[in-house]
């Protein structure tokens, strides 16, 4: 007696399991493209640059050898490809400003269920462990720098609310250092 059923499947369902279990298994490369381009300082220099600069731009700025230019380009078209990073830039707006911001980020990643989303790299006032005194106050202090350049730190309520007024479907808020957080939208 036979303890499992036998399917036959056509060619194009064992192609399509076949780049699925591909996908699958090279799906870490993702987050090993967003943590290179995070140790290069890839967004600090795209950031610098007003969030437009080209590869060579990059290069320059992060202290990339122009022999690795076709790597760089590499691991920028990955991520472009799956999500768009913002790191210290929404705060420096006010809520009108930053909705802009993010329709437009909306606007250039693919579906969520193509892995698209957008990685915020902020803080979030009053997220992760209990805080002591000293990490309070420093998301304080820095809530009130941010104010008198135009912007500000925001809770995770106003966030939320941004996010669902651009059109997101969904968020995840992951402290990671001190009063700085990942934060994922998906479309």
């Amino acid at each position: 007696m036979s303890c499992h059923a036998e399917q036959e499947l056509s060619t194009p369902d064992m192609l399509q399991g076949h780049i699925e279990l591909h996908h699958h298994l090279f799906g870490y490369l993702k987050s090993m493209a967003l943590r290179c381009a995070a140790d290069l300082g890839v967004p600090s220099a795209i950031h610098r640059r007003g969030g437009a600069a080209t590869i060579s731009d990059i290069a320059a700025d992060t202290g990339v050898h122009p022999a690795k230019l076709p790597h760089l380009r590499r691991i920028i078209d990955e991520l472009l490809n799956y999500l768009l990073i913002t790191w210290y830039v929404l705060p420096c707006w006010g809520e009108e400003d930053c909705i802009k911001i993010l329709q437009q980020c909306k606007k250039a990643i693919p579906a969520r269920g193509d892995g698209g989303k957008v990685i915020i790299i902020n803080a979030v006032v009053g997220s992760g462990e209990p805080q002591d005194n000293a990490l309070k106050e420093t998301q304080v202090l820095f809530d009130v720098y941010m104010m008198g350049i135009g912007g500000g730190e925001r809770e995770e309520h106003e966030w939320k609310k941004i996010f669902f007024e651009v059109g997101f479907s969904d968020y995840k808020i992951k402290p990671i250092l001190g009063f700085i957080s990942v934060i994922e939208v998906y479309p």
